[in-house]
């Protein structure tokens, strides 16, 4: 997953993990936690700055392809089903 500067269209850096192509990924309201989810279904909660995964689960059987975090950090993932866990 590669981590991009707003505005200047620069690559800051590469985050490593998914054993696949990562399909959604977002930044928690904090900006302090990434969530990224990708094909294998594998969903992660990475910190920002370290890199370092906070909390890894399967989030479907199936690619993941649609991501969401509400106000209480609840995170909603779709698969190309269309199946929302």
């Amino acid at each position: 997953m590669r981590v991009w500067q707003h505005g200047r269209g620069q690559m800051m850096r590469i985050v490593c993990g998914h054993k696949g192509p990562v399909y959604a990924v977002v930044f928690a309201a904090d900006g302090k936690r990434i969530i990224s989810l990708s094909r294998e279904g594998i969903g992660r909660v990475i910190d920002a700055g370290s890199d370092r995964v906070l909390h890894k689960w399967k989030a479907h059987e199936d690619w993941v392809c649609a991501l969401v975090v509400g106000r209480g950090d609840e995170i909603a993932a779709g698969d190309w089903k269309g199946k929302v866990k």
